[in-house]
C-alpha cells in the first residue's frame, strides 16, 4: 500500500478587527420637498389672484387717476360730431348761430388739418367761440384738448378755466381731471394755496367726486387728507372743506340756471 503524501496546511491567521465605521447620516429630504411644494403652490395662488382680481396692476396702484370708476373719453372729437353737418359752409353757419359743438368741430378740423388747411390760429378762434357756449361737455373737451395741445395758444389758464367751467356744471369727468391736475401740479411745484395746481382744490374736487359715489376718489381723498395732516398746517384741512362747500354751492346754483353759469373768479394768465 502506497504511503499517503500528507501536506501540513497552516491555518490563515484571523484578521484583526478594526474600528466599526460610523453610519452615514441620512439626508433630510422631506423638509426640502415640502418647502418647494409650498413655494409652487403660493406662486400659483398669486398668479390666479392677479388674473382674477387684477392685483398688482397699475390701475390698482393709482386709484385716484386710473382706478376710478369714472373714465375719460379717449378722443377729443366734438361731442355728437356724427350729427353735425359734414360740409364746411353748413358747419360754419351752425357755429355762427351759437352752436358750441359745431365751433369745437371747426377748431378740431383746423388744428388737425382735416378737410381744411392746418391753421392753429384759425383753430384757436373757433375754440374760443366754442367756449362761449353754455355746454359742459364742450368745455370739458376743450380743457382736455388744451392740456394735450403743444401750442402757444395752450396755457394752464385755459386748461383750468375750461375744466372748471365744465366741473361747476356737475361734469364728473372734469371734476376728476381737475383733481388729478391740481394734485400733480402741487407735488411738482411749490405749495401755492391760490395759484394753479393747489392742494386745496385737489382735495375739494376729490371730496365732491367721492360724494357722488366714486370709491376710488374717496380713497384718494382720505390718502390726501393724511398727507395734508403730515405736511401742511392744521388750517389747510379746514380750507379744503370750506372750498368743497363753496364749489358745491356754485354747482347747485348752476343746476337751476341753464342760460347763465357761475364760474370761479378769473385768475391771471
Amino acid at each position: 500500500m502506497a504511503p499517503l503524501n500528507l501536506v501540513k496546511v497552516r491555518p490563515n491567521p484571523s484578521p484583526i478587527p478594526g474600528p466599526t465605521p460610523a453610519p452615514r447620516p441620512r439626508r433630510k429630504v422631506a423638509p426640502v420637498v415640502v418647502s418647494l411644494v409650498l413655494i409652487v403652490v403660493l406662486g400659483c395662488a398669486l398668479v390666479f389672484c392677479w388674473l382674477k382680481f387684477g392685483w398688482f396692476s397699475k390701475d390698482a396702484a393709482t386709484p385716484v387717476q386710473s382706478g376710478s370708476s369714472l373714465r375719460e373719453p379717449e378722443s377729443t372729437a366734438a361731442p355728437g360730431a356724427e350729427a353735425l353737418p359734414s360740409t364746411l359752409p353748413e358747419l360754419v353757419q351752425l357755429a355762427d348761430a351759437g352752436n358750441g359743438r359745431a365751433s369745437f368741430e371747426l377748431g378740431e378740423r383746423y388744428r388737425q388739418g382735416r378737410g381744411v388747411i392746418k391753421d392753429e390760429q384759425e383753430a384757436f378762434k373757433w375754440y374760443v367761440k366754442a367756449g362761449e357756449a353754455v355746454d359742459a361737455e364742450v368745455s370739458f373737451r376743450l380743457g382736455v384738448m388744451f392740456d394735450a395741445w403743444d401750442s402757444e395758444f395752450s396755457t394752464r389758464y385755459r386748461v383750468f378755466s375750461c375744466l372748471e367751467a365744465a366741473a361747476l356744471c356737475g361734469h364728473q369727468y372734469a371734476q376728476l381731471k381737475l383733481a388729478a391736475l391740481n394734485l400733480s401740479n402741487t407735488r411738482a411745484s411749490s405749495k401755492d394755496a391760490l395759484g394753479f395746481g393747489n392742494v386745496v382744490d385737489a382735495y375739494a374736487w376729490l371730496n365732491i367726486c367721492a360724494a357722488s359715489g366714486d370709491a376710488a376718489s374717496a380713497a384718494g381723498r382720505d390718502e390726501l387728507e393724511a398727507e395734508i395732516k403730515r405736511t401742511y398746517t392744521p388750517v389747510t384741512l379746514v380750507q379744503c372743506q370750506v372750498r368743497t362747500r363753496q364749489l358745491l354751492k356754485i354747482i347747485e346754483s348752476n343746476k337751476t340756471s341753464a342760460s347763465k353759469v357761475t364760474v370761479l373768479p378769473a385768475r391771471e394768465n
